[in-house]
């Protein structure tokens, strides 16, 4: 199992490389950026693989991940079932309005761009992310 970082209501980051360690870091709003998921429904793949290849390019994510899914809504009054993609980006919290200005840029339709708060993440991940994405 990997190593984990919690951060708790305190503001306390506690480092599981060393039982004797703890750090203080300010976890705010305005101090610093959190780690957030955001869940974006598209129609096809490739428009996920080419949102993803902009949001990449431009450091506002270090990973995405794309997927095929079923999709079941009403629409004018009407049930509908069809096939969807998912689109998961790993990004700060303060990078969200920039997210959805890609995405907006490049669809047309109506869809979901939703955040998902994350508690907990492994450090080696945690590194990454911090060296990769945007302050």
């Amino acid at each position: 199992m990997g190593s984990l970082i919690t951060i708790d209501h305190r503001a306390r980051v506690l480092d599981p490389f060393d039982r004797n360690a703890r750090y203080d870091v300010p976890v705010t709003n305005n101090a610093c950026s959190k780690l957030i998921i955001i869940y974006i429904t598209l129609n096809t793949s490739k428009e996920a693989e080419s949102i993803a290849k902009i949001l990449l390019e431009r450091a506002l994510t270090n990973c995405v991940n794309f997927f095929p899914i079923t999709c079941s809504y009403v629409w004018e009054g009407e049930i509908t079932t069809e096939p969807e993609t998912v689109l998961l980006v790993k990004t700060k919290e303060n990078l969200f309005d920039s997210i959805v200005r890609v995405v907006e840029n490049h669809i047309t339709y109506t869809n979901f761009i939703g955040q998902i708060p994350v508690d907990k993440v492994n450090v080696p991940f945690l590194t990454w992310f911090n060296q990769t994405i945007k302050k």
